[in-house]
C-alpha cells in the first residue's frame, strides 16, 4: 500500500491492505463429533447471524485507524510473519483510535485478544496472516477489578502494602536509571489505641478514612498513598526531594 511506511521484506505490500476482510456475521465453531471440545478437529464453522453488506474490504489500516494504532497493528503482523507460528496479543480500541466514518466501539475501550497466524501460502503473491479477534472486554474489566481489589485497602481506598512493594521497586529502578530523587514519608496516628478503646472501632475506622481523604487532597497525582498497616501510612513521592517531602509532611 502506498501510504504505509515500509517494514522490509516481501510482506510490505500486503501488511497494509485488508484484501480479504469481510464482516459476514457472527460465527460459531462447533465439533463435528458430539462430546468433543473445540480443540478437537475437525470443526464446523456456522454463521449464526448474517450481516448483509461487507465493509472494510480493500481498505488499508491507515485509512481506518490513526497512524499510531495502524503502525502497532502492522508491527504485530510483521512479528507474526517473522515468527512463523501463532502470535497472541491483547489490545484495546477506542473512538480515538479510529478515523471519522468508522463506528466506534463502546466507551471507554473495547478489548480484544488477537490470534495471529502466518499463512504457509501467499495471497495474491504476497505473504499474509490470519488474524482472529475475540472480544475480551468483560474478562478484562473483571481482571482489572480483581487486580484493583488485591492492591487496594478496603477501608480507606488507599493502595495497600502489596502494591507499595511493587511500586517502590519499579520507581527505585527508574530513579537510578534516569537520575531523579524519590522521597518517602512514613507516619502514624498518635494514641490511636486510645481512640479505639474509648470510642470504639467504628469511630477508629472513621478516623482512618478521614485521614486518608486528607492525604489524598494534599498529594500530587504522581504520588502514591499507602496504608502500611493498622494506623501506619506511607507516601511515595517520585521526583520529590527533601524540601518537597518536608512541606507535604507539615
Amino acid at each position: 500500500s502506498d501510504n504505509l511506511a515500509p517494514l522490509g521484506g516481501d510482506a510490505v505490500g500486503y501488511l497494509g491492505r485488508l484484501l480479504s476482510l469481510r464482516l459476514i456475521g457472527r460465527l460459531e465453531l462447533e465439533p463435528n463429533r458430539p462430546g468433543e471440545g473445540l480443540d478437537c478437529l475437525p470443526l464446523s464453522l456456522r454463521v449464526v447471524q448474517s450481516i448483509p453488506e461487507p465493509f472494510l474490504l480493500g481498505e488499508t489500516l491507515h485509512s481506518v485507524l490513526n497512524a499510531d494504532k495502524a503502525q502497532w497493528f502492522l508491527g504485530e503482523i510483521d512479528t507474526a510473519l517473522k515468527k512463523k507460528k501463532l502470535h497472541l496479543v491483547q489490545y484495546a480500541l477506542t473512538a480515538a483510535d479510529q478515523l471519522a466514518g468508522i463506528d466506534a466501539p463502546p466507551e471507554p475501550a473495547h478489548w480484544f485478544e488477537g490470534r495471529i497466524q502466518a499463512l504457509d501460502f501467499q495471497v495474491q503473491g504476497e505473504d499474509a496472516v490470519l488474524w482472529v479477534a475475540n472480544s475480551i472486554t468483560e474478562r478484562h474489566q473483571l481482571e482489572e477489578k480483581l487486580k484493583s481489589l488485591s492492591e487496594t485497602d478496603v477501608l480507606t481506598g488507599l493502595w495497600n502494602r502489596r502494591r507499595f512493594d511493587q511500586a517502590a521497586a519499579s520507581e527505585h529502578e527508574r530513579a537510578l536509571r534516569y537520575g531523579y530523587p524519590i522521597a518517602l514519608l512514613i507516619f502514624d496516628i498518635d494514641h490511636f489505641k486510645v481512640i479505639n478503646d474509648t470510642y470504639g472501632h467504628g469511630v477508629g475506622d472513621e478516623v482512618l478514612t478521614e485521614l486518608a481523604q486528607v492525604v489524598m487532597a494534599c498529594i500530587r497525582r504522581s504520588d502514591m498513598a499507602i496504608r502500611w498497616g493498622g494506623e501506619e501510612f506511607t507516601i511515595l513521592m517520585p521526583h520529590g526531594d527533601l524540601d518537597a517531602a518536608s512541606t507535604l509532611a507539615e
